[in-house]
């Protein structure tokens, strides 16, 4: 992935993260969202490996997620409202 993505407006909130993203129209959304969220993974457990336990299935994020493009308003509204 490396420089194709952009976050560009991030709010970690207690049960789910909002970003504003921008990538390259060949990359797949669905593979955008399994790197961000694999290395986040890996990253937690090399620094917290005790909470693995902890977590029933083992995993730290959820399968689902939900994305969608800025078509009906703009960037900077939706940037907004993740900052607010």
């Amino acid at each position: 992935m490396g420089h194709s993505v952009k976050i560009a407006n991030m709010e970690v909130l207690p049960d789910h993260i909002q970003m504003v993203i921008s990538f390259l129209p060949k990359l797949a959304p669905s593979s955008i969202v399994k790197a961000f969220k694999g290395g986040s993974a890996k990253q937690w457990f090399i620094q917290f490996p005790e909470t693995k336990p902890l977590l029933g299935n083992g995993y730290l994020w959820s399968p689902i997620f939900f994305m969608s493009t800025l078509s009906h308003v703009s960037k900077e509204v939706v940037s907004q409202y993740i900052a607010s």
